[in-house]
């Protein structure tokens, strides 16, 4: 995992892969001990491909949800520094891609 960023929690993991076929950069967030459901088994996230208009971001995409796992994919016109924080009250997670 080229530049993988660790969360102070430990349970957040960050990592760029380089798309072979096109030129984009994705950027893979893994979680653990998360949920993007409630717990009657409803979405939290309801559009799960997000298509942006942004001048680095393009697509956000939610991977996983599956047995407290959670993965999102930002598509990215090109390789940029990042930074994780951790929020509290109530608990969430800013990922900061430089523009």
């Amino acid at each position: 995992m080229e530049g993988a960023v660790r969360s102070s929690s430990n349970s957040t993991v960050c990592f760029w892969k380089q798309h072979r076929r096109r030129r984009e950069c994705i950027l893979q967030i893994s979680m653990d001990t998360a949920q993007a459901h409630t717990d009657a088994g409803q979405p939290t996230i309801t559009d799960r491909d997000r298509q942006l208009n942004c001048r680095n971001l393009k697509q956000l995409v939610l991977i996983c949800d599956f047995e407290a796992k959670v993965g999102f994919v930002f598509v990215l016109d090109s390789k940029k520094p990042y930074r994780l924080v951790e929020l509290q009250n109530p608990a969430r997670l800013v990922v900061d891609v430089k523009n």
